[in-house]
């Protein structure tokens, strides 16, 4: 009899252990994760579970967390910017631009559009800084001049 309340408390502990890591949104991340490559592995086995592919989603996924490091820094102090993604899609296209047509050195190039984003961001930093101008109308602003000059080069 005795035994038979310890595994119901057993139950009721795994349970509730179970509800409050599912109530955790970093555990719930890492859980999602998880399961979707297990289905993935599962329904791809020749492809999806190898070296090559992984470390394609790895280096395909660098630019992306760079970018949401600069983001959740400017999220912790109280700011956002909107151009974000434009600015990566003009410096890129910067650099590519000055590789492909001008036959500029890689290291020049990717300086260049580095310098590019730079100088977009200091721009708007400015703005919003000693003009005053709202942060959400400057980098809207921003976003669509830049992404015209990314359809430009």
């Amino acid at each position: 009899m005795t035994e038979n309340f310890q595994s119901v408390d057993k139950l009721q502990t795994s349970n509730r252990t179970l509800k409050t890591l599912l109530q955790d949104r970093v555990y719930t991340l890492a859980l999602t994760i998880a399961v979707v490559i297990v289905v993935a592995s599962l329904v791809f086995p020749q492809n999806f579970p190898t070296f090559g592919n992984f470390s394609q989603i790895f280096l395909n996924l660098s630019i992306d967390t760079i970018v949401a490091v600069g983001m959740m820094l400017l999220l912790v102090a109280g700011a956002f910017d909107l151009s974000v993604g434009s600015v990566v899609a003009f410096s890129g296209g910067l650099a590519a631009a000055l590789m492909y047509h001008y036959a500029v050195p890689v290291p020049l190039a990717v300086a260049a559009g580095l310098g590019a984003a730079l100088a977009i961001g200091w721009v708007n930093g400015l703005l919003i800084a000693r003009v005053g101008i709202n942060p959400m109308i400057q980098t809207l602003a921003m976003m669509g001049i830049v992404r015209g000059g990314a359809l430009m080069v």
